[in-house]
This record gives C-alpha cells, sequence and structure tokens, in this order.
C-alpha cells in the first residue's frame, strides 16, 4: 500500500531524503565523537598510571 502524495509528493519525498540525511550524519558524527572520547580516554589513562607508577 503506497499512498498517493498527488502534487506535494517533491516536498514529501525531499523531507524523507533531508531526514535520512540528518540521521546519517547523526551516526557519523557519533561514532567520529565516540572515537575520539575513547582516544581521549586511553591517553588520560596512560598519564594516570605512569603518574602513579612513578609514586612508588
Amino acid at each position: 500500500m503506497i499512498p498517493e502524495y498527488d502534487k506535494y509528493a517533491a516536498y514529501i519525498w525531499a523531507c524523507y531524503g533531508l531526514t535520512a540525511l540528518v540521521l546519517v550524519g547523526l551516526v557519523v558524527w557519533s561514532v567520529m565523537r565516540a572515537g575520539r572520547v575513547k582516544r581521549e580516554l586511553d591517553s588520560l589513562d596512560g598519564a594516570r598510571r605512569r603518574a602513579k607508577a612513578g609514586m612508588r
């Protein structure tokens, strides 16, 4: 069952496309941000371990 969009089809499909683009962009941004945060946390953890080892 495909609905008939009549004269508004172009606007509706443009909105579908824009929504899909925004969702893909959010996924890409989230994956990139997660990688950046993980690298930062790993470097902070390494610095903490080095500082702890130097105190012994």
